[in-house]
């Protein structure tokens, strides 16, 4: 590198060349030396600047700076090139940074030029140090206010009450440095006068002593109550002031005291015997000062008019207590609590603060642990001290430590052990001591004090106990000693009363130094104990209600316990009624179908039918209670002809009016739709039910129905029971059924729907069993309404409901075919194997009479584990399994058979004597294929078979004689009984039944169909009189379950009402 250079700048390579070219050798080492050099500097200049700028990072135009820097380099660059050209002629380099150099320079001085009248603006030395001694000075003041501020602080922070204003005005007059400070109190409203209430002058002016506002310049202030500053001149504004006079003040300085209504109650001023210069800190502290007067005025009025409420009050007190003396303890406690509570109202706004946080936080919870912690933490908190905590009394006066808050750094009583030798050996060692007794086992320290009087002064609400210094209250050295153990210093003790009972202790203690209580503090820590006996009141109150919820709970449960024992009760006497009342009724029919007996023993016969048919029907009465009061009856909503079914009930209700000469009328409104969807068996129930018993008790006049519609504000889906439909509207349905009976008394009213019990013209009547309204009532309030009756002795009843409704467009009815008498299985089909699982011998004799027809191979079983055998060996088609069986019941024989793969395609039909659906369900979910209630009649029976099996039956012909409108036979057709028939009778009855109405005759064949003996006996009930026979032969076919050949006959007299059949 070396050698380069000495090759580089070496005299043998100097070319003469432009304006040096006669330069001499040591000219041209001249020039080289000077421009590097030059060079030298320029590059040196730069690296300072950069430097100094790092330095000062805070230095404004530092920019510029820079640009200096660059416009250097370029310079000494120049100079390095000049040098360079000696030897090499780069002109066209030298002139570029020539140029660049150029720019950069042009640059910075445009740059100077708009920079300069910042420079310009810069203060100069003499300048900043001005501004910083005026800085110092405006501190120096700022400290000195502060210091006057703080003064006048610490000289009223302690001082309450009287001690308040002599200390403001004299810390005042000392911050401010002036020789008169008076605060006053307006007198008057509006004022006219101002009483002193402190002064400090040398003046003699008394406290309380009055000054008048004429020609004084504190009415200036009250008057336009804001701040007013007489700077100088005070006499000769004011020459009629006295005490301007007195205190030859030249200065004045007022500020208005204002309430928290706005009014100025009062005056607070200054006066200075030199001219008084504004000064805005002096006004601000003034105001400061002026506004905590104000409020500590207010503050003594309102201290002063409670103190005068409660002389006012005790005054009262005394004055009554004279005529009050026979007056009983809990009057006198009333008053004491009046008193307390008036004033409790007078508590401070600090302490209402601190007081009702605590509050919040202790209902926020119901456990007394919680409750408890949260409250002595809060508390510790609220009053500034070292340890809170929660004493409890047991029954017998001892008592223990429940709950504790402590400070950091201080021994904790919870939980507190015997181990702790020091405390015990002070504890056990005295054996005098008031303290002494421990529990090893629990965070207890027993007082024997308390403990042997009951609560000691603690058993008065009032009573509290405040030691502000445990050295100078007296105590014994033991419990000093103890005392000293816990680090107590001085403590506020209240009682915790739950109601009238001392339940607990509060206590507060400062373990640092002795501390003189505050009232404010004090009334804290009892409020806190008062909302803590709230608090223990309203947990135990809880408590007690848990233990009624679970007490009520038992109760629910123990109902439901007896429901269903009433449930099962009735189930079980359901099927002992009905598993003998089916043999009963069933072999009625039997001998009803004998024509060797007797006319009056058929009549005996018909007589058992009746009453076995009254006896199902109360107990299918008494059974639809129980499952309404057991809440098992549910809606059968279905969609249907309204308007049909009203028409069915006037013409099967007509005949039974007329006979009584009564007036049946049906007043229909035009707002009924026609096609509704609504559960219409249990409508048309009710509707008979209230219509029959007007007719039954009406003897004159008429029985009127009337039905009208009303909107309902409700979507079909909230109505009781309704069907799914996007076009269905709703309507409220109202139905009124008045008569001109006898009427209901009053008295009688209450329980016309009550089960079993009935008015007096219902017993009078002899008939009925008291249940029709109860159920009545039970089914509209199924339906969404309720059954209401105006009714008035003498002049009628009228029996009301309304239930909401769905309503759609019309659509058709179809009509059932009538059913033809079964002979016998008919030809080309194979003969049909059934077994009857039945223990009781009486129904199995009788399901095999009702079964004996040609192409039925019969065989039973006593028991489920014999059916089961029976069905693998003989493999019938049809079981008929009842459910009550010894050995095995048929509900497990039918779940065996069923998981059998061999015999599991075998049809089952379970019978059951029992009311209650559940019990149907369980037959059908042990894969039973279907099932028929007892009594039942001989055509379900084969029309179940043939749905099951597709069998085809032969049918006796349509128009067979006598012995087929009386009964179906139970055993196969012979000659002989054909012989004995009786046509003209038959074709008697026929064209009797064509004469009745179309509508009546359409409601029978329905009750025929459905197999509803009531139903049946209720429609014969509304025959006329005169068609006596008709009546008995149709009621000894009912009686008999005949349902098919009462089919037959209404088929024949339809067949004549139409001249099919003569």
């Amino acid at each position: 590198m070396l050698e380069f250079l000495k090759n580089l700048l070496s005299p043998d390579g100097y070319m003469p060349h432009g304006q040096c070219y006669l330069w001499q050798t040591s000219l041209v080492g001249l020039h080289v030396v000077s421009d590097a050099l030059i060079a030298i500097a320029y590059f040196s200049i730069p690296i300072m600047l950069v430097y100094f700028i790092n330095k000062r990072k805070d230095i404004p135009f530092s920019f510029v700076f820079a640009m200096f820097g660059v416009f250097i380099v370029l310079c000494g660059t120049g100079h390095l090139l000049d040098i360079w050209t000696l030897w090499h002629p780069a002109y066209w380099l030298t002139g570029g940074v020539r140029a660049l150099t150029a720019l950069v320079s042009c640059y910075t001085a445009l740059q100077l030029v708009n920079l300069l009248p910042q420079f310009l603006a810069l203060k100069t030395p003499d300048a900043l140090e001005a501004l910083n001694q005026e800085l110092q000075a405006e501190i120096l003041e700022r400290q000195r206010a502060e210091e006057a501020l703080r003064n006048i602080v610490t000289g009223t922070a302690s001082a309450t009450g009287k001690d308040f204003f002599p200390a403001l005005v004299k810390h005042l007059a000392i911050a401010l440095d002036v020789p008169h400070v008076i605060i006053s109190e307006a007198l008057g409203d509006p004022p006219e006068q101002l009483r002193v209430l402190a002064a400090w002058t040398d003046q003699p002016i008394g406290e309380h002593c009055t000054l008048t506002m004429a020609g004084n310049p504190c009415s200036v202030v009250v008057q336009g109550a804001q701040l007013c500053h007489y700077p100088d001149n005070l006499q000769q504004r004011f020459p009629n002031s006295a005490i301007v006079k007195a205190m030859q003040a030249e200065s004045y300085l007022g500020m208005p005291l204002l309430g928290t209504s706005g009014r100025v109650i009062g005056n607070l001023c200054l006066l200075h015997t030199k001219p008084l210069a504004a000064d805005e800190s002096k006004n601000a502290l003034f105001k400061v000062f002026a506004a905590r007067a104000a409020a500590e005025l207010e503050r003594q009025w309102l201290e002063q008019a409670r103190k005068e409420a409660y002389e006012a009050l005790e005054f009262r007190v005394e004055e009554r207590t004279t005529e009050l003396l026979d007056i009983n303890t809990a009057l006198e406690a009333e008053i004491q609590e009046r008193i307390a509570a008036e004033a409790e109202l007078q508590r401070m706004a600090e302490r209402e603060r601190v007081t009702t946080r605590i509050i919040l936080r202790m209902r926020q919870s119901l456990d007394l642990d919680d409750v408890f912690s949260t409250t002595t933490v809060e508390l510790r908190q609220a009053v500034r001290c070292d340890r809170a905590l929660i004493y409890r009394f047991n029954p017998d006066w001892s008592g223990n430590v429940v709950a504790e808050s402590v400070a950091a750094d201080w021994k904790a009583i919870v939980p507190f052990r015997i181990d702790d030798p020091e405390l015990a050996k002070i504890a056990i060692d005295q054996p005098n001591c008031v303290v002494k007794r421990l529990n090893g086992t629990e965070s207890l320290i027993q007082d024997t004090y308390l403990q042997g009087n009951e609560g000691g002064r603690f058993r008065q609400k009032t009573g509290y106990c405040s030691v502000p210094d445990v050295y100078a209250a007296g105590f014994d050295p033991c419990y000093l000693e103890l005392l000293e153990t816990l680090q107590a210093r001085a403590y506020v003790i209240v009682p915790i009363f739950c109601g009238s009972q001392l339940w607990g202790l509060l206590a507060t203690y400062q373990n640092t130094a002795p501390r003189q209580w505050q009232d404010a503090e004090i009334r804290v820590v009892s409020q806190i104990s008062s909302q803590l006996g709230v608090a223990v009141q309203q947990a135990e109150l809880f408590a007690q209600t848990q233990q009624q919820s679970a007490a009520l709970r038992q109760a629910k449960e123990t109902a439901d316990a007896a429901s269903r024992a009433k449930s099962e009760f009735l189930a079980n006497m359901s099927h002992e009624l009905r598993t003998p009342l089916n043999a009963v009724l069933g072999f009625t029919q039997l001998m009803a179908c004998d024509s060797s007996l007797t006319q009056t023993q058929q009549e005996h016969v018909r007589i058992i039918n009746r009453s076995g048919a009254h006896l199902l029907k109360l107990i299918n009465d008494v059974l639809e209670m129980s499952k309404i009061e057991a809440g098992r009856t549910a809606l059968d909503v279905n969609r249907f002809n309204l308007h049909h079914l009203l028409h069915n009930l006037e013409d099967m209700l007509r005949l039974r009016a007329e006979s009584k000469g009564l007036q049946l009328i049906f007043a229909c409104s035009d707002t009924v739709p026609q096609d509704v969807i609504a559960d219409e068996g249990k409508l048309q129930q009710v509707l008979l039910n209230l219509l029959g018993n007007s007719i039954k008790f009406a003897q004159q006049g008429s029985v009127t129905l009337r039905v009208y519609g009303s909107d309902e504000q409700q979507t079909t889906n909230s109505l009781p029971g309704a069907i799914a439909s996007p076009e269905a509207q709703a309507m409220l349905l109202h139905f009124e059924v008045q008569d001109t009976g006898p009427g209901i008394a009053p008295n009688e009213q209450q329980k016309l729907f009550k089960p079993f019990e009935q008015t007096r013209a219902g017993l009078s009547a002899s008939e009925g069993t008291g249940l029709g309204l109860a159920i009545s009532q039970k089914f509209v309030h199924l339906m969404g309404g309720e059954i209401t009756v105006t009714s008035e002795l003498n002049q009628g009843s009228t029996f009301a409901f309304a239930i909401p409704i769905n309503y759609v467009d019309a659509i058709a009815t179809p009509v059932s075919p009538p059913l033809e008498t079964i002979v016998g299985v008919a030809a080309g089909q194979p003969t049909y194997r059934l077994l009857i699982a039945e223990d009781n011998v009486t129904n199995r004799y009788l399901l095999s009479e009702m079964l004996h027809i040609p192409g039925f191979e019969l065989k039973w079983a006593d028991n489920g584990q014999e059916a089961i055998e029976l069905c693998k060996q003989w493999q019938p088609h049809l079981i008929f399994m009842d459910w009550r069986m010894p050995v095995m019941d048929g509900v497990e024989a039918t779940r065996r058979i069923k998981a059998d793969a061999q015999i599991d395609q075998t049809v089952i039909i379970a019978l059951t004597a029992s009311a209650f659906e559940e019990q149907r369900q369980a037959f059908l979910g042990a894969g039973c294929d279907d099932f028929i209630s007892k009594p039942f009649q001989r055509h379900l029976l084969f029309s179940k078979i043939s749905q099951h099996l597709g069998i085809q039956y032969q049918h006796e012909a349509a128009d067979r004689d006598q012995a087929t409108l009386q009964c179906e036979p139970c055993t196969p057709l012979k000659p002989e009984h054909l012989a004995q028939t009786n046509a003209s009778k038959a074709n008697s009855l026929k064209t009797v039944l064509a004469t009745l109405p179309e509508t009546w005759r359409v409601q029978l064949k329905r009750a025929a169909l459905e197999g509803s003996d009531s139903r049946m006996f209720e429609l014969l009930e509304q025959m006329p009189a005169s068609q006596v026979a008709l009546k008995e032969s149709l009621i000894q076919l009912a009686e008999n379950f005949q349902f098919d050949q009462i089919l037959t006959l209404i088929a024949l007299a339809d067949a004549i009402g139409t001249g099919d059949l003569a």
